[in-house]
Protein backbone atom coordinates (compact mmCIF):
# COMPACT_ATOMS: atom_id res chain seq x y z
CA UNK A 1 0.00 0.00 0.00
CA UNK A 2 1.59 3.62 -1.00
CA UNK A 3 1.26 6.63 0.65
CA UNK A 4 -0.25 10.03 -0.17
CA UNK A 5 1.06 13.14 0.23
CA UNK A 6 -0.81 16.11 0.18
CA UNK A 7 1.13 19.62 -0.58
CA UNK A 8 -0.93 22.25 0.48
CA UNK A 9 -0.99 26.02 1.07
CA UNK A 10 -2.81 29.25 0.01
CA UNK A 11 -2.40 30.46 -4.01
CA UNK A 12 1.55 31.06 -4.60
CA UNK A 13 3.13 29.17 -2.09
CA UNK A 14 4.41 27.01 -5.04
CA UNK A 15 2.35 24.17 -4.10
CA UNK A 16 2.72 23.00 -7.72
CA UNK A 17 6.37 23.17 -8.61
CA UNK A 18 7.23 21.98 -4.99
CA UNK A 19 4.89 18.60 -5.35
CA UNK A 20 6.69 18.10 -8.97
CA UNK A 21 10.30 18.04 -7.47
CA UNK A 22 8.87 16.40 -4.48
CA UNK A 23 7.10 13.29 -6.79
CA UNK A 24 10.51 12.88 -8.86
CA UNK A 25 12.60 12.96 -6.17
CA UNK A 26 10.47 9.90 -4.36
CA UNK A 27 9.50 7.91 -7.22
CA UNK A 28 5.81 9.03 -6.82
CA UNK A 29 2.90 9.71 -8.99
CA UNK A 30 2.00 13.66 -9.39
CA UNK A 31 -1.40 14.63 -9.32
CA UNK A 32 -2.21 18.04 -10.21
CA UNK A 33 -5.51 18.81 -7.91
CA UNK A 34 -6.63 21.82 -9.83
CA UNK A 35 -6.73 19.30 -12.93
CA UNK A 36 -9.33 17.62 -11.07
CA UNK A 37 -11.81 20.55 -10.87
CA UNK A 38 -15.29 20.92 -12.33
CA UNK A 39 -15.15 23.90 -15.36
CA UNK A 40 -17.53 25.46 -13.23
CA UNK A 41 -15.14 25.85 -10.06
CA UNK A 42 -12.95 26.73 -12.61
CA UNK A 43 -14.95 29.35 -13.87
CA UNK A 44 -16.16 30.67 -10.43
CA UNK A 45 -12.40 31.09 -9.63
CA UNK A 46 -11.34 33.07 -12.75
CA UNK A 47 -14.20 35.10 -12.51
CA UNK A 48 -13.58 35.43 -8.51
CA UNK A 49 -16.13 34.05 -6.72
CA UNK A 50 -14.45 32.01 -4.31
CA UNK A 51 -15.81 28.19 -3.91
CA UNK A 52 -18.47 27.51 -1.22
CA UNK A 53 -18.16 24.08 0.51
CA UNK A 54 -20.87 22.37 -1.69
CA UNK A 55 -18.49 23.26 -4.86
CA UNK A 56 -15.30 21.77 -3.17
CA UNK A 57 -16.69 17.97 -1.90
CA UNK A 58 -17.26 16.38 -4.79
CA UNK A 59 -14.05 17.77 -5.84
CA UNK A 60 -11.67 16.51 -2.64
CA UNK A 61 -13.84 13.35 -3.06
CA UNK A 62 -12.40 13.10 -6.74
CA UNK A 63 -8.82 13.99 -5.30
CA UNK A 64 -9.00 11.45 -2.64
CA UNK A 65 -10.18 8.96 -5.48
CA UNK A 66 -7.32 9.52 -7.39
CA UNK A 67 -4.84 9.35 -5.01
CA UNK A 68 -6.69 5.72 -3.35
CA UNK A 69 -6.15 4.44 -6.23
CA UNK A 70 -2.35 5.28 -6.95
CA UNK A 71 -1.91 3.73 -3.32
CA UNK A 72 -4.00 0.44 -4.01
CA UNK A 73 -1.52 -0.03 -6.65
CA UNK A 74 1.33 -0.02 -4.20
CA UNK A 75 2.23 3.58 -5.71
CA UNK A 76 2.52 6.61 -3.87
CA UNK A 77 1.03 10.08 -4.80
CA UNK A 78 2.05 13.53 -3.90
CA UNK A 79 -1.38 15.43 -4.58
CA UNK A 80 -1.55 19.17 -4.68
CA UNK A 81 -4.43 21.12 -2.99
CA UNK A 82 -5.05 23.75 -0.96
CA UNK A 83 -6.67 22.29 1.83
CA UNK A 84 -7.33 25.38 3.78
CA UNK A 85 -9.84 23.40 6.78
CA UNK A 86 -9.30 20.69 8.74
CA UNK A 87 -13.00 19.50 7.19
CA UNK A 88 -10.94 19.49 3.73
CA UNK A 89 -8.09 17.78 4.71
CA UNK A 90 -10.11 14.89 6.83
CA UNK A 91 -12.21 14.20 3.44
CA UNK A 92 -8.45 13.90 1.67
CA UNK A 93 -7.10 11.49 4.15
CA UNK A 94 -10.54 9.39 4.54
CA UNK A 95 -9.42 6.16 4.09
CA UNK A 96 -5.75 7.10 2.63
CA UNK A 97 -2.37 6.53 4.33
CA UNK A 98 -2.35 10.47 4.00
CA UNK A 99 0.05 13.43 5.12
CA UNK A 100 0.53 16.55 4.41
CA UNK A 101 2.86 18.96 3.41
CA UNK A 102 1.39 22.59 4.56
CA UNK A 103 3.64 25.74 2.75
CA UNK A 104 3.33 28.11 4.96
CA UNK A 105 3.91 31.66 3.42
CA UNK A 106 3.18 35.08 4.09
CA UNK A 107 0.26 36.96 2.71
CA UNK A 108 2.52 40.01 1.33
CA UNK A 109 4.52 37.30 -0.27
CA UNK A 110 1.78 35.27 -1.49
CA UNK A 111 0.07 38.56 -3.31
CA UNK A 112 3.51 39.18 -4.84
CA UNK A 113 3.78 35.55 -6.34
CA UNK A 114 0.23 35.70 -7.38
CA UNK A 115 0.74 38.98 -9.08
CA UNK A 116 3.78 37.85 -11.41
CA UNK A 117 2.39 34.50 -12.86
CA UNK A 118 1.01 33.98 -16.13
CA UNK A 119 -1.84 32.21 -17.42
CA UNK A 120 -3.07 30.89 -14.06
CA UNK A 121 -6.54 30.89 -13.58
CA UNK A 122 -6.55 32.00 -9.78
CA UNK A 123 -6.68 35.93 -9.56
CA UNK A 124 -5.05 37.84 -7.36
CA UNK A 125 -8.18 39.07 -5.77
CA UNK A 126 -8.82 36.01 -4.42
CA UNK A 127 -5.34 35.44 -2.09
CA UNK A 128 -7.33 37.64 0.61
CA UNK A 129 -10.55 35.05 0.45
CA UNK A 130 -7.70 32.34 0.91
CA UNK A 131 -6.13 33.69 4.01
CA UNK A 132 -9.70 34.47 5.76
CA UNK A 133 -10.55 30.70 5.48
CA UNK A 134 -7.30 29.31 6.17
CA UNK A 135 -7.07 26.83 9.44
CA UNK A 136 -3.45 26.41 10.06
CA UNK A 137 -2.80 22.35 10.57
CA UNK A 138 -2.47 21.57 14.21
CA UNK A 139 -0.26 18.99 15.91
CA UNK A 140 -1.73 15.52 15.11
CA UNK A 141 -2.86 16.06 11.67
CA UNK A 142 0.22 13.92 10.08
CA UNK A 143 1.49 17.34 9.16
CA UNK A 144 5.41 18.82 8.14
CA UNK A 145 5.25 22.55 8.41
CA UNK A 146 7.46 24.34 5.87
CA UNK A 147 8.20 28.13 5.47
CA UNK A 148 7.89 28.71 1.80
CA UNK A 149 9.15 32.55 1.54
CA UNK A 150 12.20 31.14 0.35
CA UNK A 151 13.78 30.20 -2.78
CA UNK A 152 12.34 27.85 -4.55
CA UNK A 153 15.38 25.26 -4.34
CA UNK A 154 15.49 25.73 -0.20
CA UNK A 155 11.78 24.73 -0.12
CA UNK A 156 12.11 21.46 -2.63
CA UNK A 157 15.56 20.25 -0.49
CA UNK A 158 13.72 20.69 3.08
CA UNK A 159 10.33 19.11 2.14
CA UNK A 160 12.70 16.39 0.47
CA UNK A 161 14.47 15.53 3.37
CA UNK A 162 11.42 15.94 5.65
CA UNK A 163 8.94 13.27 4.17
CA UNK A 164 12.16 10.61 3.71
CA UNK A 165 12.81 11.38 7.39
CA UNK A 166 9.20 11.45 8.45
CA UNK A 167 7.42 9.76 6.43
CA UNK A 168 8.84 7.38 4.35
CA UNK A 169 11.85 5.99 6.20
CA UNK A 170 9.96 6.44 9.53
CA UNK A 171 7.69 3.30 8.31
CA UNK A 172 4.38 5.05 8.06
CA UNK A 173 3.67 3.65 4.97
Amino acid sequence: MGVSIIVMGVSGTGKSTVARALADRIGAVFIEGDDLHSQENLEKMESGIPLKDSDRYPWLQICNRAMREQNAQGKDAVLTCSSLKKAYRDALAEDCNAYFVYLKISKEESLKRVNQRVGHFMPTSMVESQFEVLEEPEPGEHTIIIESDRSLDQVVEDVSRRVRRNVLDSGAR
